[in-house]
Formats: C-alpha cells, sequence, structure tokens
C-alpha cells in the first residue's frame, strides 16, 4: 500500500481507489504524464514523420506484393481529399480462395518488412479480405465478390495512380 500522505491531497477521495484503479488512471493516461511513442512501431518513426513515406508509396508497394502472388486486375484510387477514413485504395482480384489469403499475407509482409508496418485491422476471409494500413486500404477480392460490390464503380470520379507492370523477371 502507499503513503498517501507524500502525495498529498484528499486522502479521503484517495483512500477509496485502490492501488489497482491508481494503477489502471495511470496506464489510461488520465493522471501523471503522457508518455510519447511512434503509432507506426518497427517503422523509423523520422520516415513517416517527415513525409519520406507518403500514402502513394504503400499503395505502389502493396500494389507490387500482390502482383508477386499474380493478383490481377489491379486499381489504385487516390481518395487524398476524397475521404475521410484514407488516401488510397488499392484493389486487387484473385480467382481462388487460396490465392485471396497468399495476396493479403504477401501485402502484409511486404508492408511489415519493407515500412515496419502491421494493418491496423484486417477484416474478412477467402472471398474478401480487406487491409488497413491507415493512409491505404488493400481490398484483396474474389473475381464474383469483386463484380458484386463494384468499388471501382462506386468511387469512378476519384483519381487513379498508374500501376506499373509487373517484373516478370522477378517472378520466373
Amino acid at each position: 500500500m502507499l503513503d498517501r500522505s507524500v502525495r498529498g491531497g484528499n486522502t479521503s477521495t484517495q483512500d477509496a481507489r485502490s492501488d489497482e484503479a491508481d494503477g489502471a488512471a495511470n496506464r489510461a493516461g488520465r493522471t501523471g504524464p503522457a508518455r510519447l511513442t511512434p503509432c507506426r512501431l518497427g517503422a523509423p518513426w523520422h520516415d513517416w514523420r517527415d513525409g519520406i513515406i507518403d500514402g502513394k508509396e504503400k499503395a505502389l508497394l502493396a500494389a507490387t506484393a500482390a502482383q508477386s502472388k499474380k493478383g490481377q486486375n489491379l486499381t489504385i484510387i487516390n481518395l487524398d481529399g476524397e475521404s475521410s477514413y484514407t488516401d488510397y485504395l488499392v484493389i486487387v482480384t484473385a480467382y481462388s480462395e487460396r490465392q485471396t489469403r497468399a495476396i493479403a499475407d504477401a501485402v502484409a509482409e511486404a508492408m511489415r518488412e519493407e515500412l515496419g508496418e502491421r494493418p491496423i485491422s484486417r477484416e474478412g476471409d477467402a472471398t474478401w479480405i480487406l487491409l488497413d494500413f491507415g493512409d491505404v486500404v488493400v481490398h484483396v477480392f474474389h473475381e464474383d465478390t469483386r463484380a458484386f460490390y463494384d468499388l471501382d464503380r462506386l468511387w469512378a470520379k476519384a483519381a487513379r495512380v498508374p500501376v506499373p507492370a509487373p517484373d516478370l523477371a522477378a517472378g520466373a
């Protein structure tokens, strides 16, 4: 038990709280100094802070990783200023459930290895997998699911980012 007289203040109120509650309050940031840490653990924090790694570069990295697993019909949509939840959408088509998972895994691995970033969220399985990296959201669709949701038409007026042709030498 901590000596409450050392900390000062209203001891009757403080005695009502347990030491566990004090610890939880400190962890929640309600008392004491805030501890600042970079948001993207593992990435050199100066890179993203200085804008060296931008959303477009991340989207192109995701597209390259998807191409490495033979992802087809790749589209990168620039939503900067159009959407409040992300700056770029990467949409890719897979032709089997196994390929859908392989593409999503390859994108997540490339982002982790190249940028030190992990997805904020990974949703879905089999016919549609969504990877949220904050400023880039990757949708890996089975071809039927992509046709059904038709995100390309939903964002038809948004600018597109050219996707470079896959490096055939790397895949051989």
